[in-house]
C-alpha cells in the first residue's frame, strides 16, 4: 500500500484514481438446510473438514450432512498446487490458464491486468473441441437459426500481480476476499497463486464498464451532475455491498469511486451494475458477527489504526487519519484520535461518495484553497471536526432528504451515523429506487424449489461450484437480479446469494442464464478444479466428503456413505458414456451430473425451438 506520503499527494477534489479495477471478492459457504459461516481465519483460506483415511459403514439411506463451499479450492501455492489435467504445476501454471493482457491500473503494491482465459485446448478437458456441452451455438441454444444467440469470445478476466512476493499486501487482501465470500455487488475473487514462478497473483473477475470516478468525472468535465436517480442507484449497490461486507466481519476501509467498478453502464438509461473493490485496507476482527446489523466497538484483537493513517485522504473518516492537534481545556493543543466504532467507518466514506455524486465535488475542497504543502493539514482538520461545504449552490439545490441522508453519514462520532442497513431504509434512497426492479420484492417458484430438491447432494455440489465460477456480468441481469431478491426475501444470511444463484441456473437451459458462450469451458474448469481437492483430475469420495460438514461420528459415515453412493451412481451414468474412472468421477461425470435434469424440470414451458433429449430412468437431459 501507498506509504503516508505517497497516499496523501494523490488527492485532488475529488483524487486521481489509485488502484483502478482492483477489487476483489471470493468463497462463501452454502449447505443444503442450514448456513454455515465462513471461516475466521485472516491470513489463509480456512483449512478442509478433517476426512479420516477409511470408510466406516453406516447407514447408506442416511442422508447426507450439510454442504459447504469452504473448502473449495481456490487458492493455490507454489509447493502443492495442481494443473486442470491432474499433474504437478509449475511455478508458471497460471501463465497456461491466462494470457495478460493491457494493464488496467496500478498501484505501489501491485498492478491489474486484462487477461483473457486460455486453457490448451489438448490439457483441458472442457475444450469445445472435445465435444463439452456446447458444441455449437445452435445446439447450445436449442435452435435451428442461423447465427449465434450468445457472444463467442474467449473469457476475460482480472489478474492483480503483486510487486513483492508474500506481501502484507496479497495475504491480507486475499484473507479479507476469503472471509467476504460472494456478493453482486462485490468483485469476485476466482483464483488466487502464491509463489508462482516467483509471483503473488489473484484471478479476479473482468468489469469492463469503467469506475464510479471516472463516470462522474466525464460528467463533470461537461459542466454537468450525474442524474440523481442513477447517483441513488449506484449508492443503493455500494451499501448492500457494505452490508454484506460488515455482516462478514469485514471493514473495508478504502471506499471511493476508484474502488466502485462498473458494467452494464447506460448514462442516459440511469443504468449501472456496481461491484466494490479493492480490498487492501481491509481488516477482519477475530469476532464474526452474528448478524449484519451486529455492530459495537472494535474487539481488541482488531488491527491497530496506523500512526499515518489507512484509507485515502479524501475519503477516510476521522477515526482512520493520523492524531490531530485540537485545543484542549487549559489552552494547551492535544493530539486526539477519534475511537473506533465497527460497522460505522466505512459509511462515512459512503457520504462523501455521496457528496462528490450529487454535488459534483469533494465535500472538503476548500482546502485546496490552502499552499500545496498546507493542504493535507487542512484536510485533516476539516475532517476532524466535520466542516464540510455547506454553502455552495449545489448543495443548498438539493432536495432536503438527499441533504439529510448525507449529514446523517458526515458525523465525527461514528456511533452516531448510520448503518448500511439503516442507510438503506433511508427515505432519499427509497423513494428514488422503489420503482427500479431491484427493489421489488420476489418469491421464487414453488416449482424451482421443487425441481432443486430432487436434485441429489452431488448435483447441488456441481451446480454450487458452477454458481461460484461465474461471474455477473457474464451472467444475464434477470437471473442475477432473481437469485438477489430471493437471498433478500429469504433472508438466510450473508452467505444464501451463492446458493440461490445456484439454483436459479440448475433448472433452465444455459443460453438463458449465459451471456458469453465462450467463457463456459472455463467456468466448467473452475468449477471442477473448486471440488477436486487434490488437484488429480479425478473427485474421489474423500474430495466429496470434504464439502461436507458432518458434526460427530455419525455424521462422518453418512458423509462417507452418500460420497460413495454418488460416486458409484455417476460412474455408471459416465460408464454408459464410454469414459469411467475406478478412482472416482472425473469430468465427464460432472458434466452429465450438471446436464441431468429431474422429470418436473423437463416438462416445464420451454422457449420455441428448444427440444429436450429423454434419457432411461427418471431424469432426462437438456439439450444445450
Amino acid at each position: 500500500r501507498p506509504s503516508n506520503a505517497l497516499r496523501r499527494v494523490q488527492a485532488p477534489a475529488p483524487p486521481t484514481p489509485g488502484d483502478g479495477h482492483m477489487g476483489q471478492a471470493c468463497s462463501a459457504t452454502v449447505v443444503q438446510a442450514e448456513v454455515v459461516p465462513p471461516g475466521n481465519n485472516e491470513q489463509s483460506l480456512p483449512p478442509a473438514p478433517r476426512v479420516p483415511d477409511a470408510f466406516v459403514a453406516g447407514d447408506c439411506n442416511a442422508p447426507p450432512p450439510p454442504i459447504t463451499t469452504e473448502s473449495f479450492t481456490i487458492s493455490h501455492k507454489g509447493n502443492n498446487s495442481y494443473s486442470s489435467s491432474g499433474s504437478s504445476s509449475s511455478g508458471d501454471s497460471w501463465r497456461r490458464r491466462y494470457t495478460p493482457r493491457s494493464e488496467l491500473g496500478r498501484g505501489v503494491s501491485a498492478a491489474v491486468f486484462e487477461a483473457d482465459a486460455s486453457p490448451d485446448p489438448v490439457e483441458n478437458p472442457w475444450s469445445l473441441l472435445k465435444g463439452g456441452m456446447l458444441p455449437d451455438p445452435q445446439v447450445m441454444c436449442g435452435t435451428t437459426s442461423s447465427g449465434s444467440c450468445l457472444r463467442d469470445s474467449k473469457r476475460r478476466v482480472a489478474l492483480k500481480r503483486f510487486k513483492r512476493l508474500r506481501s502484507r499486501s496479497f495475504q491480507t487482501e486475499k484473507a479479507a476476499l476469503q472471509r467476504v465470500g460472494v456478493h453482486p455487488n462485490v468483485v469476485r475473487l476466482l483464483e488466487s497463486y502464491e509463489d508462482m514462478g516467483g509471483e503473488d497473483i489473484l484471478v479476479l473477475e473482468y468489469c469492463d464498464g469503467a469506475t464510479v470516478f471516472e463516470v462522474q468525472s466525464a460528467a463533470r468535465k461537461a459542466g454537468e451532475l450525474l442524474p440523481e436517480l442513477l447517483a441513488a442507484r449506484l449508492l443503493r449497490q455500494v451499501l448492500l455491498a457494505l452490508e454484506h461486507v460488515e455482516a462478514c466481519g469485514v471493514e473495508h476501509q478504502d471506499v471511493k469511486p476508484e474502488n466502485m467498478l462498473l458494467y452494464d453502464v447506460s448514462v442516459p438509461e440511469q443504468r449501472a451494475e456496481l461491484k466494490l473493490g479493492d480490498f487492501g485496507w481491509a481488516v477482519a476482527s477475530q469476532q464474526f458477527p452474528s448478524n449484519g446489523l451486529a455492530a459495537g466497538l472494535c474487539p481488541t484483537d482488531s488491527p491497530p489504526v496506523p500512526e499515518d493513517g489507512a484509507g485515502s485522504l479524501w475519503y477516510a473518516p476521522p477515526e482512520l487519519n493520523p492524531p490531530v492537534e485540537q485545543p484542549g481545556c487549559t489552552g494547551v493543543a492535544i493530539r486526539t484520535r477519534t475511537p473506533r466504532f465497527s460497522g460505522r467507518t466505512d459509511m462515512w466514506s459512503v457520504g462523501v461518495v455521496a457528496y462528490v455524486l450529487l454535488v459534483g465535488q469533494n465535500p472538503f475542497a476548500a482546502a485546496l484553497e490552502q499552499t500545496k504543502d498546507a493542504v493535507e493539514g487542512e484536510v485533516l482538520r476539516l475532517v476532524a471536526t466535520g466542516a464540510y461545504d455547506r454553502t455552495c449552490a449545489n448543495w443548498l439545490a438539493l432536495p432536503n432528504d438527499a441533504r439529510a441522508f448525507i449529514e446523517a453519514l458526515l458525523r465525527t462520532s461514528p456511533s452516531t451515523r448510520l448503518t448500511a442497513s439503516e442507510a438503506l431504509r433511508h427515505p432519499f434512497l427509497v423513494r428514488r429506487c422503489a420503482r427500479f426492479p431491484e427493489a421489488i420484492r420476489h418469491r421464487r417458484p414453488p416449482s424451482s424449489d421443487h425441481a432443486w430438491a430432487r436434485l441429489d447432494g452431488f448435483q447441488h455440489l456441481c451446480w454450487l461450484a458452477v454458481a461460484r465460477a461465474v461471474t455477473e456480468p457474464e451472467l444475464m441481469h434477470e437471473v442475477v437480479l432473481a437469485a438477489t431478491r430471493c437471498a433478500t426475501y429469504y433472508g438466510t444470511g450473508p452467505t444464501s446469494y451463492l446458493w440461490h444463484l445456484a439454483r436459479e441456473i440448475c433448472c433452465i437451459p444455459t443460453c438463458t442464464w449465459l451471456q458469453s458462450r465462450g467463457a463456459f469451458p472455463e467456468v466448467l474448469r473452475l468449477a471442477f478444479s473448486y471440488l477436486d481437492i487434490d488437484g488429480d483430475g479425478v473427485l474421489s469420495p474423500k474430495d466429496l466428503v470434504s464439502h461436507m460438514c458432518p458434526k460427530d461420528a455419525s455424521g462422518q459415515n453418512s458423509a462417507w456413505a452418500s460420497a460413495n453412493g454418488w460416486v458409484q451412481h455417476w460412474g455408471q451414468h459416465a460408464e454408459e458414456d464410454g469414459c469411467c474412472s475406478c478412482a472416482g468421477l472425473g469430468p465427464d461425470a460432472f458434466r452429465i451430473a450438471l446436464r441431468s435434469m429431474p422429470p418436473e424440470v423437463l416438462e416445464c414451458d420451454l422457449p420455441d425451438g428448444f427440444e429436450v433429449i429423454t434419457a432411461n430412468g427418471s431424469f432426462g437431459k437438456w439439450d444445450h
